[in-house]
């Protein structure tokens, strides 16, 4: 049993290890946008639902890590889409966060 638990853990390990840590970096900026966001449109509108002011928090990131990667594009590199969904999984987390 405990071998299994074991292996299973290493491969779960090496999953992980094998994204770039980039994709990490998105994460996490998507994860502090998202509570941001939800912060400041708690703040300038009173009287919503704080799943209203997550939601908005994770609408804003995926705009904004959407409009990063056309960015990226234009700037002649490539829009890289897995970079914009770990953002909007970092959202996700921070509005979660955010409601807890």
């Amino acid at each position: 049993m405990m071998k299994k638990v074991l292996e299973f853990w290493d491969k779960g390990c090496a999953w992980l290890c094998s994204f770039g840590a980039d994709k990490y970096l998105h994460l996490i900026v998507g994860l502090v946008f998202a509570i941001v966001v939800a912060a400041i449109i708690r703040a300038t509108t009173p009287g919503c639902y704080e799943t209203a002011y997550a939601f908005m928090g994770v609408v804003g990131t995926a705009v904004v890590m959407i409009l990063k990667e056309m960015l990226d594009f234009f700037r002649g590199g490539r829009f890289d889409g897995v970079d914009a969904l770990f953002g909007v999984i970092g959202g996700v987390v921070g509005a979660m966060l955010w409601m807890i």
